[in-house]
């Protein structure tokens, strides 16, 4: 368990941040962050590690001590929208009294209440029918196992080629297994179109 600081390398920006089990791929999950996470891919960040914890307790009080001490919330430098170890619920001040106080003044109508109670006395729960083969091992579901057997999987071996960032080609894989078992990467999302770059460079199925 640590307090992380990432930096956007581009831009210098920087988050704080709590991680129970210490990734090295995981920077952050406020929501300026994720922004350029989805835009850039994770390829821009660095990651340090501030302090470690023992325990969640200290964890969330040393991630408020260096929020607090780099003055996250009100610093033009930093991501984070709040000092709070946990997040920002996204309301202003101003909003969250007029929440508060539309809460305290709600009166709840007895009379509502009462009448909804006795329209559900004498209601019995539906009883759904158990089935019939239930506890019992089932056979094999044989048209389940032709179309496993039968389904096109073709696209597991699509070529991928990878390019740099300014577009120059450098190199092709015969599947997206190849290219991720020689990279040590994830493609999912780049090849989907969720992400722009993997590890600075640009992955494409072969058309």
């Amino acid at each position: 368990m640590v307090i992380y600081l990432t930096t956007h390398i581009p831009t210098g920006k920087k988050y704080i941040g709590k991680d129970l089990n210490n990734s090295k791929t995981y920077f952050g999950s406020g929501t300026e962050i994720k922004k350029i996470i989805k835009q850039e891919g994770k390829s821009n960040f660095k990651k340090e590690i501030l302090e470690y914890c023992s325990t969640k307790e200290e964890l969330s009080q040393k991630e408020e001590y260096w929020l607090n001490f780099f003055k996250a919330e009100t610093n033009p430098s930093f991501l984070n929208k709040t000092n709070k170890a946990f997040g920002n619920s996204g309301h202003t001040k101003d909003s969250k009294t007029k929440i508060k106080k539309s809460l305290q003044s709600r009166k709840w109508d007895i009379a509502w209440n009462k009448k909804i109670s006795e329209g559900r006395k004498g209601v019995k729960p539906k009883k759904y029918k158990t089935r019939e083969d239930k506890g019992k091992l089932r056979g094999k579901n044989i048209r389940l196992s032709q179309w496993a057997k039968t389904r096109d999987r073709s696209y597991l071996n699509k070529p991928v080629l990878q390019f740099g960032k300014k577009g120059n080609f450098i190199k092709e894989y015969s599947s997206k297994k190849e290219a991720e078992n020689f990279n040590n990467v994830k493609l999912q999302n780049v090849l989907t179109n969720l992400a722009k770059t993997c590890k600075g460079y640009v992955w494409k199925y072969k058309e």
